[in-house]
């Protein structure tokens, strides 16, 4: 439930952030009794040079704020008020087909027949694999595999420790790498846990 947006043992594996100005899902946090933490920025942050590795104070960027339980808390609160709802997890869409008036999606596993769709696919993969009847315009393909997806060439890495080390340094936990094979690192620290995580390139050497 939630796609991308997932958690394990609290750490977000997906979206995590929450900015100020992220005013509707303020409001969702607020209307589903969530509570929120501000991410951990105290500290100098440190910049993996060729040379060496060099300290640094990052530029402010403002409070930053996560969901206490992770972020996937959000999702599965908002699922269990829907009532009279059927989810079918792990089928994925082979087809979808536009009738007269309504529409047909073929699953692996059976179809669908519906008034509307909503698809929360990036566009790339939307018209990379789902075959559509009639095709879609060709115009509209091209556009839709050419739009980037946010993050998509990236995955997250979480590695818990005993203790958050960096913290008794003076350092933030943000670390900035052009060698890799973590790219950008923050301190992912919880409540009852304490971690980094980074985010990791498709094109990464590990």
């Amino acid at each position: 439930i939630g796609g991308r947006i997932h958690s394990i043992n609290t750490h977000d594996m997906g979206p995590s952030w929450i900015w100020p100005h992220h005013h509707k899902m303020l409001q969702l946090v607020n209307d589903y009794k969530l509570e929120l933490f501000e991410q951990y920025t105290n500290g100098l942050a440190l910049y993996d040079h060729p040379s060496g590795v060099q300290k640094f104070n990052a530029p402010p960027q403002g409070s930053s704020y996560r969901v206490v339980g992770g972020i996937s808390a959000l999702s599965s609160a908002i699922f269990r008020t829907l009532s009279q709802v059927t989810l079918h997890l792990d089928a994925e869409v082979k087809a979808i087909t536009k009738e007269e008036n309504s529409f047909s999606i073929q699953t692996q596993r059976k179809a669908f027949n519906c008034d509307y769709i909503i698809s929360t696919l990036p566009p790339r993969v939307a018209v990379d694999t789902i075959s559509y009847s009639p095709d879609l315009p060709l115009q509209q393909k091209m556009l839709m595999q050419t739009i980037p997806t946010w993050m998509g060439g990236s995955a997250k890495c979480v590695i818990e420790y005993k203790e958050a080390f960096w913290r008794d340094s003076g350092l933030s936990g943000f670390v900035f790498s052009p060698l890799g094979p973590l790219g950008e690192i923050h301190d992912a620290c919880t409540k009852d846990t304490t971690a980094l995580f980074g985010f990791v390139q498709n094109d990464a050497n590990l």
